[in-house]
């Protein structure tokens, strides 16, 4: 396959990067580099980033401005998938985290701070009874163990595929995409990629490319060996699944989130709210969750306070 085809889709993710810093600035693209490692997101998560990560590696601050988050939701990265549910385009996901990793004021270290940080956030979601909030934090939870243990990840990614192929048909193609979306962390495993991209067509119904994508890899005993997990190659490239239509997610925040979310969204959409003198802030909290690995100590920049003018004094007559 030519080359210069493949670089097509990160040359125009390139432009959008570049086109995004020439209009917010380099604060802006920071925080949208720290919001490209979830697979996807909410307001609240993306404030809790915002609010965890407000220094680089080593130490320096970002001054990243609170209005960043919305600029970035409303920006043309971001597309509204569900209710309150944002995600990225893969080529400029993988293009920013590529460039996070490179950055000498960030580097490996962050992308794995990063991790930890969704890693803690989503554990919260893992008690709930709705499949939905189960899924979404299952899928967040392989997105940072991708980045932190590549090996770990593979090797569970696999087993659900084989899972879901043998028992849970309609599981399949949503495994299937989570582990395409993870293409750059799971690098390692060419294997695995192409038998996704051989199961996401099938179940999607392109039976010829998934024919294809199965034939390329030339296997005469219809058995795949990856990540320590045999997978089976469909006899016959039926469609594996109905089609599949994307389920409205409702997630419940961490109960220390809530003041910190409510008060800075508050600011960021409201735009005309501000608050009067240092006093006011005293009245709140703004909750952060530390990130336990390698010390990633990090301020939190306040939003910026219009001093409250005196009233003038009364004159006697």
């Amino acid at each position: 396959m030519n080359i210069a085809v493949l670089n097509i889709p990160n040359s125009r993710a390139q432009r959008s990067i570049d086109a995004f810093k020439n209009r917010f600035g380099r604060s802006h693209f920071i925080l949208a580099c720290h919001a490209a490692l979830p697979l996807s997101f909410t307001p609240e998560l993306l404030y809790g980033i915002w609010v965890n990560f407000q220094q680089d590696s080593q130490g320096g601050m970002l001054n990243i401005p609170w209005i960043a988050v919305s600029d970035l939701l409303l920006s043309e990265f971001c597309d509204e998938v569900g209710h309150q549910l944002y995600e990225m385009d893969r080529f400029i996901r993988n293009e920013l985290l590529r460039q996070l990793r490179e950055d000498l004021a960030f580097g490996t270290r962050r992308v794995e701070a990063v991790a930890q940080f969704l890693s803690n956030y989503v554990h919260e979601q893992a008690k709930s009874d709705d499949l939905d909030i189960r899924d979404f934090d299952q899928d967040q939870k392989w997105t940072a163990l991708a980045y932190a243990k590549s090996e770990v990840a593979a090797k569970q990614l696999a087993l659900a595929l084989s899972y879901a192929y043998q028992n849970d048909r309609d599981d399949l193609l949503r495994l299937a995409l989570i582990v395409e979306a993870l293409e750059a962390p799971l690098a390692d495993f060419p294997e695995l990629l192409a038998y996704a991209r051989g199961m996401a067509h099938l179940a999607r119904g392109d039976l010829e490319a998934a024919k294809a994508e199965f034939e390329k890899m030339n296997l005469s005993d219809r058995q795949l060996d990856t990540a320590g997990v045999t997978l089976a190659i469909p006899l016959k490239t039926e469609r594996a699944t109905k089609p599949i239509k994307r389920r409205a997610i409702k997630l419940t925040m961490p109960r220390h989130y809530w003041l910190t979310a409510s008060v800075l969204s508050v600011m960021a959409w409201g735009g005309s709210f501000y608050f009067s003198g240092q006093e006011a802030l005293n009245d709140f909290t703004i909750a952060r969750v530390s990130v336990p690995q390698r010390n990633e100590d990090s301020g939190i920049e306040q939003p910026p306070l219009d001093a409250k003018e005196k009233p003038p004094e009364k004159t006697s007559s």
